[in-house]
């Protein structure tokens, strides 16, 4: 193949030489010139070794029609730029096409360079796949080539056995149609069986379009599946009545439904049953709860009894997790350790809902209810099955007497690996460094400053030295395991915690106490690996030799990929989605809860988060589950702090959040009942009401714009101190949202 090369200057060259060097022809200043030349021939040697200037040298004297030291000094200066882009592919490559002038062949010695070495992974465009592709095509310009190989690096990354069988089973018009046929391809090969196989070879097909919708209707065909429908269906075949795939599968959901005679579990068809029922699911029963609920007291809720959360790092207590935590008395504790539960305060609140009142602290629940239909956390928690069964006994109960709770959840240390933005030092000891070496964030109410802390005595203790609460919950376990229907741990993070551990051990150990408990645990999942496969394989045991009766992995995250790890500082969103999918196939019981802190940073991307997890319920459906699912999306709205809070946000983003409604409602469960068989695969309507009571909320009226300034301000004072602090760029990960926080930044400006 004939190499080209340069063979003159052009008229712009000689232009450009006698603007730069024409005083290096006048005789008078030979002097200098071979000096300021000298230096020119050395610079090339400093650069680029000797060698390669001897090889410069030669190149220019075997340029005959360069003759003068301008022409020479400027060609050195041109071809110091083609050392610049210079390998041995490269050379053996410069000269296939035309060269106009030097800086054209610079040009393509760039285009060459990233031909052997660009791409995303910097591996260059130069497989065995490309090369004999590009042997059957002619370009006319590196450009042109190098666009070839970049289509054909797109087609190599669509390549599997089974594509690379089966591509040329139908003719395509160019690279883009061809990449599509691949991907169509890579998706025909996801769904494969051998009753598809057998029915794809009886099919007319003409496009992989075809094949692939096709395939995918027999996959749903394939799950309405029995002697008795087989039988119909060749039936109604052999009359003509089913002529293609989608009127089978039709007929198949109908035939199975039939077969099944599938009825709803969850309707009621009087009082007597409801009472008979161990735990209370379903909008239509949890009506009739409240209403049971409300003839004892409006303010009425079995969780104030029966539930319990302690923080054993700061020695606080709350029922239920709503309502803010109370200092526990070391006093109180030294005579009764149930003090952990049982303090003076909260017997006070009990007896207050038995006489019908509302408290204060539970005003989480009283706003809810006031602005909507949908059920509160007061009535959802009362129908468990850790509180349901009790109810006439707590009805009639002494509001004085202790209670041995039989949902416990704690909290042994605030050990955490993570930060997340709205999160505080009692549940972070990161952030507990942080505002020890830092100061609080200068918004209007000092953002986890912790003088208060100080002074109410609820500074967490940390971790690595004793703690009297904690050693009151170890003398109490026994006799709480006991008992116990639900224990939860949660954070800090639980998995880099010994207590964790030494939970988990004892059930091993003791796996005839209680082998009916309920028992779960709460992690980021972004733990070291020895942690995260110590407690799996712990998990598959239990669960495995039914030494619990229900055991769930609770995680948090209600946003994605980047959006997620912004306010979840520590978090690692990958890791997150895949220790939860190797979670749910390890451990064939558990399953998995995912807890939406559903806060103004969450509506963007909560809809990805929506569809994963769709995608995980049909994944992990198995039928072996102590729950029936393998996942749960449970939303709830952020309200502290509050500058986070959806409250603050436009009005605009209202829309965004009714079509995060629309797509849960378009992967409703009862549609999916019939598309899949069993059921459990899509949103159950109670995981829908919560994202439709934060909608409620956003919507309800807002009486005050003065808080309303005010929260945006402090929106913007947090934002830009995080940023500083944990070297984060708000508007770089949030560019959707550039406009709300100019607004915010604005308001600031004015106050």
């Amino acid at each position: 193949m004939k190499k080209y090369k340069i063979t003159k200057f052009t008229e712009e060259e000689k232009q450009d030489i006698f603007e730069r060097y024409g005083e290096w022809r006048k005789p008078e200043n030979k002097g200098w010139v071979n000096i300021e030349y000298d230096k020119v021939v050395l610079s090339v040697v400093t650069l680029y070794g000797a060698k390669n200037a001897e090889k410069v040298e030669k190149k220019i004297d075997s340029y005959n029609w360069i003759k003068n030291i301008d022409e020479k000094v400027w060609t050195y200066e041109k071809f110091k730029d083609h050392l610049m882009h210079s390998s041995p592919y490269i050379e053996s490559r410069i000269g296939d096409y035309k060269i106009n002038d030097f800086n054209d062949e610079t040009a393509q010695r760039i285009l060459l360079e990233e031909i052997e070495g660009g791409g995303a992974e910097g591996n260059g465009f130069l497989s065995d796949f490309i090369e004999n592709r590009t042997k059957e095509m002619l370009s006319e310009s590196f450009q042109e080539e190098l666009n070839i190989r970049q289509k054909l690096s797109d087609l190599e990354s669509h390549t599997t056995p089974y594509v690379a069988s089966r591509i040329r089973d139908y003719e395509f018009e160019d690279f883009d149609d061809e990449i599509f046929q691949r991907i169509t391809l890579e998706e025909c090969e996801k769904h494969t069986s051998p009753f598809i196989e057998k029915e794809i070879k009886k099919s007319r097909i003409e496009t992989f379009k075809e094949e692939l919708d096709l395939r995918i209707t027999l996959e749903e065909c394939e799950k309405y599946t029995s002697p008795f429908i087989e039988e119909e269906i060749n039936r109604l075949k052999d009359k003509g009545e089913i002529t293609t795939a989608e009127e089978e599968l039709q007929q198949r959901i109908n035939l199975g439904y039939y077969e099944d005679n599938v009825k709803d579990v969850e309707k009621i068809s009087n009082k007597d049953e409801f009472w008979n029922s161990i735990s209370v699911h379903g909008l239509e029963n949890q009506s009739l709860l409240r209403d049971e609920l409300n003839k004892v007291g409006k303010g009425f809720c079995l969780a104030k009894w029966n539930q319990v959360s302690i923080l054993l790092q700061t020695g606080q207590t709350h029922s239920c997790h709503y309502p803010p935590p109370h200092k526990i008395p070391l006093k109180e504790l030294e005579n009764n350790i149930s003090a952990l539960h049982n303090t003076k305060f909260k017997k006070l609140q009990r007896k207050r809902m038995l006489e019908g009142e509302q408290p204060e602290e539970c005003d989480y629940c009283w706003s809810g209810e006031g602005i909507s239909n949908t059920e509160t956390p007061r009535v959802m928690k009362s129908g468990e099955a850790w509180a349901f069964p009790h109810f006439n006994k707590i009805k009639n109960s002494n509001p004085s007497e202790n209670i041995l709770p039989t949902y416990v959840e704690t909290s042994f240390s605030n050990q955490c690996n993570m930060s997340c933005g709205y999160c505080d030092v009692k549940s972070s000891s990161n952030w507990q460094q942080e505002i020890a070496t830092k100061g609080h964030y200068p918004t209007s109410g000092m953002y986890n400053n912790t003088e208060w802390m100080e002074r109410d005595g609820i500074v967490p203790i940390p971790f690595s030295q004793p703690n009297p609460y904690k050693d009151a919950f170890w003398k109490w376990w026994p006799e709480l395991f006991s008992n116990l229907h639900t224990f939860r741990i949660t954070g800090g993070e639980p998995l880099i915690q010994k207590d964790t551990f030494k939970v988990l051990d004892y059930i091993i150990e003791n796996p005839k106490v209680n082998p009916e408990i309920v028992m779960s645990v709460n992690s980021n999942l972004s733990v070291p690996n020895d942690r995260w496969e110590e407690f799996i394989d712990k998990v598959k045991y239990i669960t495995d030799n039914d030494l619990v009766s229900d055991f769930a992995l609770f995680t948090s995250i209600e946003s994605w990929g980047p959006h997620a790890e912004y306010v979840r500082d520590g978090l690692d969103s990958e890791l997150l989605w895949s220790r939860t999918n190797e979670f749910l196939t390890k451990c064939e019981k558990p399953a998995v809860i995912i807890m939406a802190t559903y806060n103004l940073t969450s509506i963007p991307s909560f809809d990805k988060v929506i569809k994963k997890v769709f995608e995980l319920k049909k994944k992990h459906y198995n039928g072996k589950r102590y729950r029936h699912y393998a996942i749960i999306l449970d939303t709830s709205y952020l309200q502290q702090p509050e500058f986070l809070s959806v409250r603050i946000l436009p009005t605009k983003w209202i829309e965004k959040i009714k079509e995060d409604i629309g797509i849960m409602e378009k992967y409703a469960e009862e549609k999916y009942t019939y598309i899949y068989g069993h059921g459990h695969c899509g949103f159950y309507d109670f995981e829908t009401e919560k994202l439709r009571r934060v909608l409620d909320w956003i919507e309800s009226p807002l009486e005050d714009v003065r808080w309303l300034m005010k929260t945006r301000k402090d929106f913007v004072l947090f934002i830009d101190e995080f940023d500083k602090r944990r070297g984060k760029n708000f508007l770089e990960t949030f560019p959707e949202m550039e406009d709300f926080y100019n607004l915010c930044k604005n308001t600031y400006s004015i106050l």
